[in-house]
């Protein structure tokens, strides 16, 4: 093919090839995992997690009153991403435990320069990731 977005032929109205797929049987979904409500009630007593808390998750703050303003969905965000909110929430079948934190992605693109050349470009940008237990 080619990289030039002039050079790419259109797609035809009608495809060349057709595949027929055959039907296939209902579907029966089965969870081989550990049993994550069970591991998540006794993570909390567990001496590995008070161990490795102390390394992974640093003594947090405690905020008392109320805000002056209603929090919008950005402020939440903020509050998420900044570990306000990482920890274990709720009791029974809805405890979860969860970890928000800002990484650093690098994007990288390749383009073919004016003569030949490949040009490789990299943009960072921050984005949030969320690890949630449930």
């Amino acid at each position: 093919m080619t990289r030039k977005y002039e050079e790419i032929p259109p797609l035809p109205n009608e495809a060349d090839r057709v595949y027929a797929v055959p039907q296939s049987g209902p579907v029966r979904m089965e969870y081989r995992g550990l049993p994550l409500d069970l591991v998540e009630d006794l993570l909390l007593k567990s001496p590995a997690w008070l161990q490795a808390q102390r390394v992974t998750h640093a003594q947090r703050k405690q905020f008392f009153g109320r805000p002056l303003t209603p929090l919008h969905a950005g402020h939440v965000g903020s509050c998420a991403v900044s570990g306000l909110l990482n920890g274990v929430f709720g009791t029974g079948a809805e405890r979860h435990v969860a970890h928000w934190e800002a990484i650093k992605v690098v994007d990288k693109t390749e383009e073919e320069g004016d003569y030949g050349e490949t040009v490789i470009r990299e943009k960072e940008r921050f984005s949030q990731r969320l690890t949630l237990l449930f």
